[in-house]
């Protein structure tokens, strides 16, 4: 923010806490320091939010072994914004072109992952991706759902998370008015939806 509380074109305001020690700091190594001031910026700009004194928050990358060491008790930006706003529905979108991804899971361990796909976890993506996607001018978006295992399992021949679980997901979704498909391969979900023959993929993993 400007001193006149206007953004001026050609420069970048800096808010600082004056919460690092720059003496003490060691460049290129996860310290306590460094991931405290990094919460305290975030816990700062979503208060900015909340009070009107900005539009907008844009978050950068942050040292999550940092931040852990600082006493964080969540690995990520989503996580860590979710608390702040006492938001209990949440999900990641990452946007490249004309790709959408929203996650069923974020920021942890792949061995995890299996365990926590559930018909009610999907059908919750989904519906949050739908939402999203309205609320982005998409009056009747059109989403993919991707399969956990290699070939969307191959009828059951790599694992039945897809028939037991994403499946019926997709088809309850569908009963309330959401045109969704899958589960659907990873390995070609991701190019018909760059084709533009989906406005977003629900994807079961981070990356």
């Amino acid at each position: 923010m400007t001193r006149k509380g206007k953004y001026q074109y050609g420069t970048i305001d800096v808010l600082d806490l004056h919460n690092i020690d720059v003496s003490n700091l060691q460049i290129g190594k996860a310290q306590q320091m460094a991931g405290k001031a990094a919460l305290e910026y975030i816990e700062t700009a979503v208060k900015l939010a909340q009070q009107n004194r900005i539009n907008a928050l844009c978050t950068a990358s942050i040292n999550k072994e940092a931040i852990k060491l600082a006493g964080a008790r969540v690995p990520g930006h989503t996580e860590i914004l979710a608390n702040l706003t006492n938001t209990k529905e949440v999900t990641m979108l990452l946007i490249s072109g004309n790709i959408r991804v929203f996650h069923v899971t974020i920021h942890m361990p792949l061995s995890k992952v299996p365990s926590l796909i559930t018909k009610e976890s999907v059908l919750e993506t989904i519906k949050l991706a739908y939402d999203s996607l309205r609320s982005l001018g998409m009056a009747d978006p059109k989403i993919a759902v991707a399969g956990l295992n290699p070939h969307a399992s191959d009828g059951g021949l790599f694992g039945s998370e897809e028939k037991e679980k994403i499946a019926p997901a997709v088809e309850a979704a569908n009963k309330e008015g959401i045109k969704a498909s899958g589960p659907i391969p990873p390995d070609t979900v991701f190019v018909r939806a760059n084709k533009g023959e989906f406005d977003a993929v629900v994807a079961m993993y981070h990356d």
